[in-house]
């Protein structure tokens, strides 16, 4: 979970994806009242709905993936977008941001911090910069959206929800 000295995000596709298609307004108050998030430029050629302004309205600055991580050959499970976010983060120091297991193990292996997608809701709900009926809203919201969340995962983000200090 963020702390009160929040490092720089960088979100990977699938994080990106669930807030811009269901709740953008969790990253725009994420960047307002937090901390800034970046994400790599191969990781937008991802988010294919989505122009580059898109993403810059809403305070989200795109990192450049230099050309070296390109000439890594792709070795293990990561995607050479999701091996930029591990990079990235490890040479910058920031914290990656996502639900992929693949990635979230890889970062552990390198010690570089994760955060789940929906720690930035609850991070919001909890600093009461959102509601927590609000935060229920967007994250029933994804859910219904996007099928690979399970239902248990759903109720266990509300229940941290339900759970915060009125």
């Amino acid at each position: 979970m963020i702390q009160d000295t929040t490092p720089i995000l960088l979100c990977d596709a699938c994080v990106m994806l669930d807030y811009l298609d269901f709740a953008p307004s969790i990253l725009s108050l994420t960047v307002k009242h937090f901390t800034q998030i970046y994400i790599p430029d191969v990781v937008l050629l991802e988010l294919t709905k989505y122009s580059q302004s898109d993403i810059e309205s809403l305070g989200i600055k795109i990192q450049e993936t230099p050309l070296s991580y390109y000439l890594i050959p792709l070795l293990g499970p990561l995607s050479l977008q999701d091996r930029a976010c591990l990079m990235l983060s490890q040479e910058m120091g920031w914290t990656c941001v996502t639900n992929d297991q693949k990635l979230k193990k890889a970062c552990d292996n390198e010690q570089v911090a994760t955060l789940g997608g929906f720690g930035l809701l609850i991070l919001l709900v909890r600093k009461k910069i959102i509601t927590r009926e609000e935060g229920v809203k967007v994250i029933k919201a994804i859910g219904k959206g996007n099928t690979w969340i399970s239902p248990s995962l759903i109720e266990n983000v509300i229940s941290q929800l339900e759970a915060t200090k009125k």
